[in-house]
């Protein structure tokens, strides 16, 4: 007789839970096998070559038994509808394989060109079977994350192991043979070193841009793919990409999940939380292809799929703050053309000045243009929208850091070496020298060759870096304005930090002085070990000047990255996750929660000052 009592083992009501449990975990294993088989199929050339036959039918066994389990499971379901609704994604997944199959049985192969190149039905068969697992597996990973947001733990630890993980991930993709542009020389394939591998992943994860081999010319198409994929999602963050997918595939946004996303978004309430995850997902969306049209003008003398994967990488690298470039020497020598100080400048500083700001001028534009009543997801209350506090001192603090970068390289770089270069180009590469300097890594000079008093200036602008909430690194514009504020405060004579007709808690200024505090620890830390490791006394600046690039994931270099030694690399790729995350956000992971929920205060003393 079928069990249909209550069921401890599953989350879901069925008629057979035991066997309900074993079919997900049969799904389950044929997922992360089928992954397996498609790496080792593309990525082991020399094993694959060997078991073709094998690898292939491993394949199309996974995805059918994946439609086999999904299948049985709805069957087996006692609230159907419900489990159709909830496990929607799964049946469109087999569907369309289904379908897909259908019509490669159906002779599509010979009827579309695109396809033509590819030899038999059967070798189109498997690399859509191989498609389809793929992008179930990459749904299945953001929606693992996207519960495990939902558990309530500590905020800031799910956000350092979500990006540990994307580099463990992206660390084995770069290893492979494929992912390489194999040398003419070598007879057998040859996969990255695990250093360089797990470097670059590192820096494309945590969107930095620092690099010890060149992205353009030793890793292949598909490795610059997977460069390109590190630094996208790293961008936006791996649990923000998992509650992305959720609120688009309809799914509800747990309480935790949302309280969890809220803290690390700065959103108030679920209904909030929902609009601006959408507003990030579509102004990113619009901003890179928008942006990568712009930029295509750059990259005119090749192909046009060249050219168009050329635009669309450094679109994104820009937009992300990455500093990724495919030409071995970066934008060098195109300072004076406006794809790049007006178009990748846009790009880097819509990136930077954060999703929190944009979201806020979304709706003050929403409010006051346009009529949203008749969208239930976009409606705000019908009290006049304001530009928060943060959004003010956001837009003052990017345009003060703007300007004043501008005029210092142009000035500092003009003495040194006038009459060098047109005016016009001059300004132009003082210009994006100020926008990139804040976490976007690309560079129109020769950086080695700047001086020192500019590299000062540099080490200024990477250790404030971009927005709160934004793709960028540093100790945040918001941190910087707080302090500069203060002093002012205190100058004035006023108890409270005041500005703009608000008054700011006393909780956010100690958390910026926390994280001045933390960020110089940590700069002057890496540059000691550096300085230890490489023992080049003479290059002390450039010294500090990468440790501040890796501390604020900006990815600009004198040069010195490519030859640092093996442990000066660990330090580097250390600097640039804690970076990442923020010294904030490590400061919460490590700190313990008050468990006994005791409150009490010690007398006030003063204490000497100076």
């Amino acid at each position: 007789m079928a069990n249909t009592g209550s069921n401890h083992f599953l989350d879901e009501p069925t008629l057979y839970p035991r066997l309900t449990e074993a079919l997900r975990w049969l799904q389950a294993t044929s997922q992360v096998v089928g992954m397996l088989a498609v790496v080792i199929h593309h990525g082991l050339a020399r094993f694959s070559e060997a078991n073709t036959r094998e690898i292939n039918v491993l394949v199309l066994l996974c995805m059918l038994m994946i439609t086999f389990s999904v299948t049985i499971r709805y069957f087996f379901s006692r609230v159907r509808k419900s489990f159709l609704s909830q496990h929607r994604i799964h049946f469109l997944a087999s569907l369309v394989w289904l379908i897909g199959l259908a019509f490669i049985g159906g002779g599509v192969r010979q009827s579309i060109g695109l396809f033509s190149q590819i030899d038999t039905d059967w070798h189109l068969a498997i690399f859509w079977t191989e498609f389809c697992l793929v992008f179930r597996g990459i749904w299945r990973l953001l929606h693992t994350v996207n519960r495990l947001s939902r558990t309530g733990n500590n905020p800031a630890i799910l956000l350092g192991g979500s990006f540990l993980f994307l580099i463990i991930v992206g660390t084995g993709l770069l290893m492979l043979p494929v992912s390489r542009a194999q040398p003419p020389e070598l007879a057998d394939p040859i996969g990255a070193p695990f250093i360089t591998a797990l470097f670059t992943s590192t820096s494309a994860s945590c969107v930095t841009g620092l690099i010890v081999v060149p992205t353009g010319s030793y890793w292949s198409t598909f490795g610059q793919v997977v460069i390109l994929s590190l630094f996208q999602i790293g961008g936006l963050g791996i649990m923000t990409w998992g509650a992305l997918l959720a609120v688009a595939s309809g799914r509800s946004i747990h309480v935790r999940q949302s309280a969890t996303m809220g803290e690390m978004l700065e959103s108030n309430g679920l209904s909030d939380l929902k609009r601006l995850l959408l507003t990030i997902l579509l102004f990113t969306l619009m901003a890179e292809l928008i942006g990568a049209v712009a930029i295509s003008g750059l990259w005119s003398d090749r192909p046009l799929g060249e050219q168009s994967f050329y635009s669309l990488f450094h679109a994104v690298s820009a937009f992300c703050n990455a500093g990724f470039s495919l030409q071995d020497d970066g934008l060098l020598g195109m300072g004076e053309r406006w794809q790049v100080w007006g178009g990748m400048a846009a790009l880097i500083i819509c990136g930077g000045i954060g999703f929190s700001v944009i979201y806020n001028l979304v709706l003050i534009l929403k409010s006051k243009y346009w009529d949203i009543e008749r969208t239930p997801l976009f409606s705000i209350s019908k009290q006049k929208t304001r530009l928060t506090l943060s959004s003010r001192l956001v837009l003052v603090g990017t345009s003060l850091l703007l300007l004043a970068g501008t005029f210092s390289f142009f000035f500092l770089e003009s003495l040194a070496s006038e009459g060098s270069s047109p005016l016009g180009h001059r300004w132009a590469d003082a210009w994006f020298q100020s926008v990139t300097m804040r976490t976007a890594g690309f560079n129109t000079v020769d950086l080695g060759e700047m001086q020192t008093s500019s590299k000062l200036v540099s080490i200024g602008l990477m250790f404030i870096g971009a927005s709160p909430g934004s793709t960028g690194g540093g100790i945040k514009v918001v941190c910087f304005m707080l302090i500069g504020l203060s002093l002012v405060s205190i100058y004035r004579g006023r108890p409270r930090v005041e500005w703009a007709g608000r008054s700011v808690p006393d909780e956010s200024v100690k958390r910026a002085l926390t994280i001045v505090t933390v960020g110089v620890m940590t700069v002057m830390l890496t540059t000691l070990l550096l300085t230890i490791f490489e023992n080049r006394p003479g290059e002390f600046i450039d010294i500090l000047y990468e440790a501040t690039s890796a501390f604020g994931t900006v990815g600009v270099s004198t040069g010195l990255t490519a030859e640092l030694s093996p442990p000066s690399q660990i330090v580097i790729m250390v600097t640039m996750f804690l970076g990442r995350i923020g010294p904030l956000t490590l400061l919460l992971a490590l700190s313990r929660t008050n468990q006994g929920g005791l409150e009490y205060e010690y007398p006030e003393e003063r204490v000497m000052l100076g």
